[in-house]
């Protein structure tokens, strides 16, 4: 498959969600202020670049760049999406 077929598959939410948790519970970010790190729901949102966003329960900022980089790197090796840019958008579940 051509990187170009690649950037322009939708991923479906469920197996999103279901990679998400499974590279998560393999890994656990460091607890932030007493929380541990809280996956609610991902969702692509766009091919080109490839961009998920992930709603957790906690600020963006608290999360740390290896992780999000860990997050990455485990994220495309499952989904078989090796060399195309993953863009991680992080929000706090209200």
């Amino acid at each position: 498959m051509h990187i170009s077929e690649v950037q322009s598959k939708k991923i479906d939410t469920s197996v999103l969600n279901e990679v998400f948790l499974k590279v998560m519970s393999l890994k656990k970010h460091p607890i932030i202020n007493g929380k541990e790190l809280k996956l609610y729901f991902v969702k692509q949102v766009s091919q080109k670049p490839l961009c998920f966003i992930i709603i957790v329960n906690v600020l963006k900022h608290q999360i740390k760049k290896t992780y999000e980089k860990y997050l990455k790197n485990n994220i495309s090796r499952m989904l078989n999406i090796k060399n195309i840019p993953v863009k991680l958008i992080f929000i706090k579940k209200n």
